[in-house]
């Protein structure tokens, strides 16, 4: 079992006023940008959807978040339950944890699988408490592994798209690809093997990871990124 001390402090404003811990993400979720960054703290019974050097993923029944994660601290590994403590704060236009501490609670439940539209990914409300519920459209197709309702920010996904190019950055891998008229970018969290990489562009590709939406100035879905740890979330499809 493993735990590390909970570093308290406050805010970038200063200390922050004593509330009561959030205990599930739902609640955290709903805090406006003022409230979050406040640094309420929370104290959640959540599973680990993703993980590099710097973020953490996570989920329980009521939705999904970021955890931003000090690089020289131990992580969790992906699929495990543990009970997490933090503050909340806000950096974008939806909140986030920071300041973790996490104890090992076992083995997560398994993930289900649930289809819906590119469209809907790249379209859906990014403000809304919990996890995606599926629609299903037969025409396009994703999959996100998802058992409830309504944001789809920070949840974890697996879509299908054709590859239209493959860049090696420093730390990183970016595959960018297109599904449709829709075209996305997704990001490994660690750089590829040499000769590990066997697709071609034009190759159909299913690839899971965790689904981020990006907003413009007026608060619009502006464009869909994904990221991935490895390549052993990236298959053919056939």
């Amino acid at each position: 079992m493993v735990f590390y001390p909970l570093i308290r402090g406050g805010a970038a404003s200063g200390q922050p006023p004593r509330h009561a811990a959030l205990p599930v993400l739902a609640r955290v979720r709903r805090l406006g940008p003022d409230q979050a960054k406040q640094g309420y703290p929370v104290h959640l019974r959540v599973v680990v959807t993703y993980l590099d050097a710097t973020n953490m993923f996570v989920q329980d029944a009521t939705g999904a978040i970021r955890v931003a994660w000090p690089a020289n601290r131990p992580k969790p590994r992906r699929g495990r339950l543990i009970l997490l403590e933090g503050i909340t704060t806000q950096s974008d236009f939806a909140p986030d944890i920071i300041q973790p501490a996490w104890r090992e609670a076992g083995k997560g439940p398994a993930l289900r699988a649930r289809r819906v539209s590119i469209e809907q990914m790249a379209t859906s409300g990014v403000d809304g408490q919990g996890i995606c519920g599926a629609i299903l459209n037969k025409k396009s197709q994703l999959v996100v592994v998802s058992l409830f309702v309504p944001t789809m920010r920070d949840v974890l996904v697996t879509i299908k798209g054709r590859l239209s190019a493959r860049s090696s950055l420093p730390g990183e891998e970016l595959l960018i690809l297109h599904e449709g008229n829709t075209v996305f970018h997704a990001f490994a969290g660690e750089k590829f093997a040499a000769g590990s990489f066997s697709f071609g562009d034009g190759s159909r590709l299913r690839l899971t990871g965790i689904g981020l939406i990006e907003k413009g100035a007026a608060g619009e879905p502006q464009s869909f990124k994904l990221h991935f740890r490895s390549l052993d979330d990236v298959a053919l499809e056939k």
